[in-house]
């Protein structure tokens, strides 16, 4: 299981509904947007819909399947305060207007019975209701005076079950059943102000079991029922925790549970096995996690639907059986705006196919959003954990040195003609300090080149990191990861390195045949090696071998290669050598003036 991980502590608030009035509306998409697959290793490519494109809908959002895998959603309409219900024909969106008095559809949840038939419990001025579509209208009840956070589930007689918060004569959790001639509640926990965000769930049994958050004492709390009554345990205590649950049951009676950690602001999980509970902190990047759904699929894994309230945007995690996969749904418009309140605006399901739906509210159009995932190919999700190697030279360098700095991610990208994206760099400077670098593109070998200037003396650290990214071409997504630390030695100033000293040349003799033959070297051995600043080789300014649109600003492209310093060494005598070609050239010179004497 992944490690408990923690995020900085917030306080609990909660703060009136504001809305802002958006005027462009949604547009209804008929066509394949942006698909994702959620099996343990999941494809990416979906189908996004505007179901309502009406301005103030979608918010209290609620999803179910039918036996075709069509889905029901019901939301709350805030423009007109009526409760909606939309159902997806195979063909288009058939939308209508359950209940049209005042306030009624808050904290909406859908259930199909054994005919298809859609079931609903709301919220209706503060009361609790209950709408189910017989066939050919809807039928309409009131079932307590006080009640909202409903959840509902359906049994196999086709009755429908429904925990709920009542603020009448105190703050309990309750729970109503109908029996078949008449609703049956009963008070389940009503220990101090209890019973917020329930989620309800029936095994096979029958008996519901149902995650609630026991606003008192802060805790994530779980209550279920058996042939001896109620029963009631703490899942989680640590802070403020337990908001926005979501339960599921698998096919082993094992109990799953998504809820928000209002202390850490984060998205967190926990399983049963038997009385003990299995904690994890699935997300803490920010503040995440608000607005949770939970499903399983046909193996029992989780996967959750979100917010994540720092960027306003949807994201998904689903348990591959070793870790979570965490996505941005990047075509799903903002969300997240209103987190403070306690609604639901995302709801999901996972059908027998394993394939997932979520129904949401889009905060930037203010409308009602659905994401389906029929990948035509059935192909299976491909998932690559690529590993990142920093490296820096020169090391060490003094103050205002410039060094050359290379990230590599292996493998490269899945084609000739893509690159990797966002990669930052963070440096942590010898004062504490610390900043970023980036984002940068590789090259289409997935290789950054750059350049750092240091302006602080000692040691100081970088590191790569790599935010990961689908590759639409291939469906291949690559997840995050993170490089090496290199500490970068700086100092005021480089201690010189010695120079090497020749050694002394014999003294010449007065006869050439005694002087040893020179020797002429390719090698680089004395300080005679110094290359001409007039070399046009010599520059190894970055340049970019690929001229296409993400040029090289941004530290790619290579660093040019410089020309290897080739020349004759003049070897370890050349005084001698001097003499000598001293002595052969006067030698020639006598000699022609002799020839031209004697032709005289």
């Amino acid at each position: 299981m992944k490690p408990l991980t923690s995020a900085s502590n917030w306080s609990k608030t909660k703060k009136p509904l504001t809305l802002v009035l958006v005027v462009a509306a949604c547009l209804v998409l008929s066509s394949p947007v942006w698909v994702f697959r959620v099996t343990a290793t999941s494809t990416i490519t979906s189908t996004l819909y505007t179901v309502d494109p009406s301005w103030g809908t979608g918010s209290y959002v609620s999803l179910a399947l039918d036996s075709q895998g069509y889905a029901g959603i019901s939301y709350y309409d805030f423009n007109n305060t009526h409760l909606k219900y939309a159902h997806w024909t195979g063909i288009n969106w058939s939308i209508q207007t359950v209940d049209v008095e005042g306030f009624n559809g808050l904290h909406t949840s859908v259930a199909f019975d054994s005919k298809d038939n859609p079931h609903i419990s709301y919220s209706a001025q503060n009361a609790l209701k209950y709408a189910y579509w017989n066939g050919t209208a809807w039928n309409i009840q009131a079932i307590d005076v006080a009640g909202s956070f409903t959840s509902i589930a359906i049994d196999t007689n086709d009755y429908p079950h429904i925990s709920y918060f009542s603020v009448q004569n105190g703050a309990d959790l309750k729970y109503a059943v109908y029996n078949g001639t008449a609703w049956k509640v009963e008070t389940v926990d009503s220990e101090g102000l209890t019973g917020e965000f329930t989620s309800l769930k029936l095994d096979s049994n029958g008996y519901a079991h149902i995650s609630y958050l026991d606003i008192t004492n802060k805790d994530l709390k779980v209550a279920w029922r058996d042939s001896a009554g109620w029963h009631t345990q703490v899942v989680d205590s640590a802070g403020d925790t337990g908001w926005y649950s979501s339960l599921a049951l698998d096919e082993n009676g094992t109990t799953h549970i998504s809820y928000f950690d209002n202390a850490s602001r984060d998205l967190k999980y926990a399983t049963s096995e038997g009385p003990n509970w299995t904690i994890q902190t699935v997300e803490s990047s920010g503040d995440v996690g608000t607005d949770t759904s939970l499903a399983l699929d046909s193996q029992g894994n989780p996967h959750i639907s979100y917010t994540d309230n720092s960027n306003g945007v949807l994201k998904y995690a689903s348990w591959n059986g070793s870790q979570w996969i965490i996505q941005t749904l990047p075509y799903a418009g903002f969300v997240g705006e209103y987190t403070s309140l306690p609604n639901d605006q995302t709801s999901l399901q996972i059908d027998k196919n394993d394939t997932a739906h979520i129904a949401y509210c889009d905060w930037g159009n203010y409308c009602l959003k659905y994401l389906t995932a029929p990948d035509p190919a059935g192909n299976p999700a491909k998932y690559i954990q690529p590993i990142a190697k920093l490296a820096i030279a020169p090391n060490p360098v003094a103050i205002g040195q410039t060094v050359n700095i290379t990230v590599t991610l292996t493998p490269k990208p899945p084609t000739i003609s893509e690159r990797f994206q966002a990669i930052i760099l963070t440096v942590k400077n010898p004062d504490g300090t610390s900043c970023f670098v980036g984002p940068f593109f590789s090259d289409l070998n997935g290789v950054v080149n750059t350049k750092y200037v240091p302006v602080q003396v000692g040691n100081m650290s970088f590191q790569a990191k790599y935010s990961g990214q689908l590759f639409p071409s291939t469906n291949v997504t690559y997840l995050p990861t993170e490089s090496n630390i290199v500490t970068l030695n700086v100092q005021q100033q480089l201690d010189p390195a010695p120079t090497p000293t020749p050694s002394p040349s014999p003294t010449p003799t007065s006869s050439p045949t005694t002087s040893p033959t020179p020797t002429l070297s390719t090698k680089q051995t004395s300080q005679y090696s110094q290359q001409s600043s007039s070399d046009p080789w010599q520059s190894s300014q970055p340049y970019n071998q690929n001229t296409d649109q993400y040029g090289g600003a941004e530290g790619t492209g290579s660093t040019k290669p410089q020309r290897a310093n080739v020349y004759h060494d003049p070897g370890p005598f050349p005084v001698v050598e001097t003499a000598v070609a001293s002595v052969v050239a006067f030698s020639v010179t006598v000699g022609v003036i002799l020839v031209l004497k004697r032709w005289e």
